[in-house]
């Protein structure tokens, strides 16, 4: 009587938590039938008060009493992978998920929206792109406002990113529910198969609106003008300092530059911005507004969602467009950046042909660490060497020493995927541990000679004077210095530093080369967005960040540029080009 009374309060209300009642009772009555069934509820009150580790332990009570209630036991399951994945242990919280899917009550949206959410996030961690989309779309379809928002940038992001074939699997999976997945996968299934259009229009414009997007025409955008770019950038909101930035290298670009047709130069072009207000939302008027405005080509946008709305559009509008995102490209997308995992390629590919053939990995414990860090080690063992040690530290730790001490084994060279900011501080930490950065072949006089590899994000010159001395023949894959010693970045930052009193960063310079190739293929005959698309897949061209070159899947194919730490002068530290 006394569980049926708590239970039956915690169901009709949700403020009401009721542990410490079904705690009571199973301390009252420990030999009862009725104890798992007191811990379970008892778990729930925990997660719903957002304790996770008590609800964890009576989770695991409840299988170690191992009732033959099969729905009591998947019940279980279903909230420990609940516990589990709140607790970031998501690769343990899978198999419990899977298998407490059943025991869901459909009536329940909180725990619809929460299976929905932590099943996404973990085919996430498993690389199942699109199953995390048709689980996004489950949390966006009983999620709150602001769950919505979120689960339709996640959808948003993930779309531009799966393959064609993925596309449709996941398309197929949504059973046409109305919702972001339909919107976003099935414009690109438009763009990709515009046969579709006549049966997937009006579920996709239903979708849109369903999301807050107003639909967009998908229909022939004439051949645009030569002499106008397009740019869809983050002038306001959160990310509108990257858009100011990027903003302003397209204003370099603009103005008339070296070039290298028969002419000399690269006519100058008028430049139309539109603002997506760091938002996915806003993006497809912007990409209907420069289409109107006759633009070419365009420029943009740098967050991933934006990304995944304009792409798939501006590819069925007929028109290329180059994206300022550090993640890959996608259909209907042209990428300027070269992402972490390409960069980091790179760097495994300069070590081995430099003959280093035993690596060490040094990486935060995140997201970007493992993932880079993991396109790293691959790459390596694709040509033949081997990475003999593997160490993580916290991501936002100060002291790397006891970390530095765990690299024991012996290897050549070590790879921190990391900011600069953070690399300042490992760089004289593994001095110290009488690990020493030097160019190869060079012997230490004092311990080991090391080839310190990084992705170095953000660097600046700062780090130079801190940690420059730690860090000689060091090459670093940020994707962009300002190295006033290579002869086209010295003009850039230059004209840059003229115009604006400071000097440039990766943000400006990815905006500079975008607009750049855009202008040499007008210059090289192409007057209409086709023949653009056409010269964008076919040219090379030299750039700030290396000899720009798209692959057919329309991401860099080009290795970029890596940096080396040198030391011209005695105490004088310079991070200068490779090419």
């Amino acid at each position: 009587a006394r569980f049926d009374a708590s239970r039956s309060q915690f169901e009709r209300d949700e403020q009401v938590e009721n542990a410490e009642e079904f705690a009571a009772i199973v301390r009252d009555f420990p030999d009862d039938p009725i104890v798992p069934h007191a811990l379970l509820y008892g778990a729930m009150a925990d997660l719903r008060s957002g304790k996770p580790e008590a609800a964890l332990s009576k989770l695991e009570e409840v299988a170690r009493l191992g009732s033959g209630e099969a729905m009591l036991l998947a019940r279980a399951d279903f909230f420990r992978g609940l516990a589990l994945a709140r607790l970031d242990r998501l690769a343990e919280a899978m198999p419990a998920l899977r298998s407490g899917a059943q025991a869901i009550n459909p009536s329940d949206s909180n725990e619809v929206a929460w299976w929905h959410s932590a099943m996404a996030e973990g085919s996430m961690l498993e690389s199942q792109l699109p199953a995390a989309l048709v689980h996004y779309d489950g949390f966006w379809q009983v999620g709150t406002p602001s769950e919505k928002a979120y689960a339709a940038d996640r959808i948003a992001a993930l779309s531009a990113q799966l393959s064609d074939a993925q596309v449709q699997t996941a398309f197929e999976e949504l059973h046409g529910v109305v919702g972001p997945g339909s919107a976003y996968l099935g414009k690109r299934l438009i763009s990709v198969f515009p046969e579709r259009q006549d049966s997937l229009a009006s579920l996709v414009a239903r979708s849109e609106r369903a999301i807050g997007i107003e639909a967009a025409s998908v229909n022939s955008s004439g051949p645009g003008n030569a002499d106008v770019i397009g740019a869809l950038l983050p002038l306001t909101g959160r990310l509108n300092r990257v858009g100011e930035l990027s903003m302003r290298g397209l204003v370099m670009a603009s103005q008339r530059q070296p070039g290298a047709q028969p002419s000399g130069e690269v006519s100058a072009f008028s430049l139309v911005a539109r603002d997506t207000s760091s938002s996915a939302t806003t993006v497809g008027a912007g990409v209907q507004d420069l289409i109107d405005e006759d633009a070419v080509a365009l420029v943009g946008p740098y967050d991933g969602s934006a990304v995944g709305q304009a792409a798939p559009l501006a590819a069925s509008l007929g028109i290329s467009l180059i994206s300022l995102s550090p993640r890959s490209a996608s259909s209907g997308e042209f990428g300027i950046r070269h992402s972490a995992e390409e960069r980091a390629k790179s760097l495994a590919r300069h070590a081995f042909a430099k003959g280093v053939k035993d690596f060490a990995v040094f990486s935060p414990d995140n997201a970007y660490g493992r993932a880079v860090g993991q396109a790293f080690a691959l790459e390596v063992e694709r040509l033949g060497g081997q990475v003999v040690v593997s160490v993580e530290y916290p991501g936002a730790t100060t002291s790397f020493k006891e970390h530095v001490d765990k690299l024991k084994k012996p290897w050549s060279a070590v790879f921190v995927p990391d900011l600069a900011k953070r690399l300042e501080l490992i760089a004289p930490a593994l001095a110290a541990a009488n690990l020493n950065s030097l160019p190869v072949g060079t012997k230490s006089k004092h311990g080991r000679s090391i080839l310190l590899l990084s992705t170095a994000e953000g660097i600046d010159p700062s780090y130079l004077r801190s940690s420059g001395r730690y860090s000689l023949g060091a090459v670093f894959a940020p994707g962009f210095f300002p190295d006033r010693t290579d002869t086209r970045i010295a003009e850039f930052v230059g004209n840059y530093a003229a115009q604006f009193g400071s000097e440039p960063s990766s943000h400006e310079a990815y905006a500079f080369d975008a607009a750049s190739v855009i202008r040499h293929a007008v210059a090289s005959g192409a007057t209409t967005r086709a023949q653009v698309t056409q010269a964008l897949r076919t040219q090379k061209v030299p750039g700030l960040t290396g000899t720009i070159e798209f692959g057919s899947d329309g991401r860099r194919a080009d290795a970029g540029l890596l940096f080396e730490v040198q030391e011209p002068i005695t105490g004088q530290f310079e991070l200068r080009a490779l090419r």
